[in-house]
C-alpha cells in the first residue's frame, strides 16, 4: 500500500476547510427560513353566530360569520353584522351591514389573538321605528348632506386587535369568551364548515 504524502493531506484539509467556509459564508447570506406553515386545528372555514349587548348603551350587536382561517396566519371574514338600539334619540333604529374584511391569527396556548387590517361594509338592511328605509335614498341623503352614512369601519381602528381564551376547543367546534375591552366578556361559538 502507498503511502500518502504530506503535502496531499495538508491540500485535502484546506480544501475542506475552503469548502466549509464557502458554505458558512452562503447560510449566512441566505438561512434557512423558518416553517411559515401553522398547524393548529383552527386552520378551515368556520360559521359563527353571535350576540352581545351594551346594555347601559341600550346597543344589541348581532353578527352571522364565515371565517377561513389560514396556515400562513391569514384570515378572512364575510357575512352579516347588525346593530339595534331603543335608546338614540327614544327612537328604535336596526342596521344590519353586509361586511368582507381580512387580517391577521395567532394563537398562544389558549389564547386567540386577531388582528383586522381591512374592512369593507355596505348597509344591507335599516329599520328605523318600524319602517323599513329605502336604500336607494341613502344615497340621495349622503348627496343631499355631503355624509356618507357611517360604515363599520368608521367605527374601528385599522389593524385593531381582538383577543379570545378558547374555552372549548374540539376539531369542529370551538367556544371563545370574548375579551370585551368596552363591558362585559361574552362567548362566541364557531361550528367547522371545511
Amino acid at each position: 500500500m502507498k503511502m500518502l504524502s504530506k503535502p496531499f493531506f495538508i491540500g485535502l484539509t484546506t480544501a475542506i476547510g475552503a469548502v466549509s467556509a464557502l458554505y458558512a459564508i452562503y447560510f449566512g447570506f441566505y438561512p434557512n427560513a423558518p416553517d411559515m406553515q401553522r398547524k393548529d386545528d383552527i386552520i378551515g372555514t368556520w360559521r359563527s353566530f353571535e350576540s352581545y349587548s351594551y346594555a347601559d348603551q341600550g346597543i344589541t350587536v348581532s353578527s352571522t360569520l364565515k371565517i377561513s382561517y389560514f396556515s400562513n396566519g391569514k384570515y378572512n371574514v364575510s357575512g352579516e353584522l347588525s346593530y339595534r338600539s331603543d335608546k338614540i334619540n327614544n327612537a328604535n333604529l336596526f342596521i344590519s351591514y353586509k361586511i368582507n374584511g381580512a387580517g391577521e391569527w395567532e394563537i398562544h396556548k389558549q389564547e386567540l389573538v386577531i388582528s383586522l387590517n381591512n374592512l369593507k361594509s355596505n348597509p344591507d338592511k335599516i329599520i328605523y321605528n318600524g319602517e323599513k328605509i329605502d336604500l336607494d335614498n341613502l344615497s340621495l341623503l349622503e348627496k343631499l348632506t355631503n355624509k356618507k352614512f357611517p360604515a363599520v369601519e368608521d367605527m374601528m381602528a385599522k389593524g385593531a386587535s381582538q383577543s379570545y381564551r378558547i374555552i372549548i376547543d374540539n376539531k369542529n367546534y370551538k367556544k371563545l369568551d370574548v375579551i370585551n375591552p368596552f363591558g362585559n366578556n361574552f362567548n362566541m361559538e364557531m361550528y367547522r364548515e371545511k
